[in-house]
């Protein structure tokens, strides 16, 4: 996989090592490089940029020229100021070599540690450049799911999902937090409302930005994934498709939903299910990203939602509708079941082109609400069986291990 991985420090041995301690961590090499994972742009940890927190009454919010390009907004947002890096020989050499965590607002002296990409002005993950970052891309057609299930996976993951494999994660940093919760959660869980298909990245480029979740496994192992909530809108044309081309080439893992609706033994029509598919699968041909024996090297998941609308036309005792074993973390439990369905149900193409274009799969269903929205009213949702996917994907990826 190729990528721009965490910054390497400097190893001093055992050089004045009471005066190196403050600086443990944060020394690393004048070339080094990271990558935002929102845009893809490549610097110097040096080079990012801060985010004003003070209060509006203390330091006013500016028109954000930048932020623009990447939000596809007509007019400049009004947005708190953006802190440059400091100038100067001496500031900028030390920053090189040690770049800071946090700077001082020039304006009104505030103290603000919210870094941004120098390129697109967009909030970096707090652990960007300290550990591996692990793009997961979700996709599928329009209202198939993924934001949904992206809501509810990332509340099962926080809930201690990982558990069984000594696997813990948690929102990285603040800005994660807070678009997670305003966007994802709160709609579902604390307002009751069904989340709304993801619109277009060329009308609101926020789509672009991951949600960011810290991966710790015991022994200090730690990795940063970066999930991307991918438009159908997007994925449904070439051109819109491109957007997400540096997310997609870059991948740990492809996450491909599928909804009854995309299936003709419901009524629907899959010609735009493999459509999609087939998008993806250029973009990672496109990006090299290929084994010797010509399959592509990324895992992916196909995970059919919304079970809870097709369970009663399943005949008892099929493996998909087990609760599964909690034990068994990492592992695909009803792959080839889930497999044989699709395509008796008319979406043999997904299983068909999955087999013969990539090196690792498998088959997950899934349920993330758990009962049919009414309306535009949700229940709280009764996930089931929603972390199995990205948890076998970190498993194929060898993150996970699975006992």
């Amino acid at each position: 996989m190729t990528q721009v991985e965490a910054v390497p420090p400097f190893d001093f041995g055992s050089l004045a090592p009471n005066l190196l301690r403050p600086l443990s961590g944060r020394v690393v090499k004048p070339w080094a490089k990271i990558a935002c994972p929102a845009c893809h742009a490549a610097f110097h940890p040096a080079k990012v940029a801060f985010r004003c927190v003070a209060e509006p009454a203390v330091c006013p919010p500016e028109f954000d020229r930048i932020a623009a390009k990447r939000l596809g907004a007509g007019e400049p947002p009004l947005l708190p100021h953006a802190i440059l890096p400091k100038r100067g020989i001496a500031a900028a050499g030390l920053a090189r070599v040690v770049p800071p965590r946090q700077a001082s607002c020039d304006l009104c002296g505030t103290s603000s540690d919210h870094r941004l990409c120098p390129a697109c002005h967009a909030p970096l993950p707090r652990s960007l450049g300290q550990v591996e970052v692990l793009p997961v891309v979700t996709a599928g057609t329009t209202a198939s799911g993924k934001s949904t299930w992206l809501a509810v996976l990332t509340e099962r993951l926080e809930s201690g999902a990982g558990a069984a494999a000594g696997a813990a994660f948690w929102p990285d940093g603040e800005a994660a937090e807070r678009r997670l919760r305003q966007f994802y959660r709160d709609p579902l869980y604390a307002h009751g409302h069904a989340l709304a298909p993801t619109g277009a990245a060329e009308k609101d480029g926020r789509v672009l930005e991951p949600l960011y979740q810290r991966f710790d496994l015991r022994k200090g192992r730690s990795a940063l994934l970066a999930l991307h909530d991918s438009s159908g809108r997007d994925l449904a044309s070439d051109a819109g498709a491109l957007s997400y081309a540096g997310a997609v080439g870059l991948s740990a893992g492809i996450a491909f939903l599928v909804a009854p609706e995309d299936l003709p033994e419901f009524g629907g029509n899959p010609s735009a299910m493999a459509a999609a598919l087939g998008r993806l699968i250029s973009m990672l041909e496109a990006a090299g990203r290929k084994t010797k024996d010509g399959l592509i090297d990324v895992p992916i998941a196909i995970v059919l939602t919304k079970l809870d609308r097709i369970a009663p036309r399943l005949p008892e005792g099929v493996d998909m509708l087990a609760q599964g074993d909690p034990t068994a973390v990492g592992q695909a439990l009803a792959s080839d079941e889930i497999e044989a369905y699709l395509s008796a149900w008319g979406g043999g193409a997904v299983p068909t082109l999955v087999r013969t274009r990539f090196a690792k799969f498998a088959f997950f269903a899934t349920s993330a609400l758990g009962r049919e929205p009414q309306g535009e009213i949700v229940e709280p949702p009764r996930a089931f069986r929603v972390e199995e996917a990205l948890l076998w994907l970190l498993a194929a990826q060898g993150r996970l291990v699975p006992r």
